[in-house]
């Protein structure tokens, strides 16, 4: 499903849970540059089925459907040429969190931000400057300078919010990391294999690899394998 209708938020894409409940567990996703919000929206059938996915649209339009959270520079691209850029899609993104938390009775502890490529320096950067509204952060093949938002970072008093989380369950971070590791290699050949039919087995594998590592991670039950 395709929404946009709350004004001046970002547009999105939605899949619902099975089963709503307070505590369902929402996944926000943020494309890498040059892509639109259908690209990781694509994979939400690999996901649980008490997941909540969301799938954002950067703002900045690239032409032939492209799209981009901040122009680059293509001698240097580490660089923004338009730094006003940054801080302008990582507060439509917050925007975006947190109104559609509100809508959906998301609690903060139970959302989670996920990015690839510009998504994922766009997820470090809204993230870590605004950790009370995520349980956990996802980069997947980006880079975040954050020598650049170090100041903003600082003020922040990470312990007070760790503490102050009614988080009852720890992250298996072992878990974690395998889910990191199997989602890269999904995307890798979902973006650099795709003609290749044999290879597309590899990725499905990957991706249900992913799904359950994450699940396990944070303690979330698939039912027809934790059942017993």
């Amino acid at each position: 499903m395709t929404k946009n209708n709350i004004d001046s938020i970002l547009k999105y894409r939605i899949k619902e849970p099975l089963n709503k409940s307070t505590d369902t567990p929402t996944i926000f996703l943020l494309h890498g540059i040059g892509s639109n919000m259908d690209d990781l929206f694509s994979l939400n059938h690999f996901f649980a089925d008490e997941w909540r996915i969301i799938s954002f649209q950067a703002p900045i339009s690239l032409g032939f459907g492209g799209w981009a959270w901040a122009e680059l520079d293509l001698n240097n691209l580490r660089r923004y040429p338009k730094p006003e850029q940054r801080i302008t899609s990582r507060n439509a993104i917050i925007k975006s969190i947190k109104t559609l938390k509100k809508e959906f009775n998301i609690k903060s502890k139970n959302s989670y931000l996920l990015g690839f490529s510009q998504g994922a320096a766009f997820t470090l950067f809204s993230g870590l400057t605004n950790p009370s509204e995520f349980n956990g952060l996802i980069a997947i093949c980006g880079f975040y300078k954050a020598e650049e938002d170090i100041k903003e970072i600082d003020k922040i008093n990470y312990k007070d919010i760790y503490e102050r989380s009614k988080m009852k369950k720890k992250i298996n971070r072992k878990e974690l990391a395998w889910s990191f590791y199997s989602l890269s290699i999904a995307l890798l050949i979902h973006f650099f294999a795709p003609g290749y039919a044999f290879v597309q087995f590899f990725k499905y594998v990957a991706i249900f690899a992913f799904i359950v590592n994450l699940s396990t991670a944070f303690g979330v039950k698939i039912p027809f394998l934790h059942d017993k």
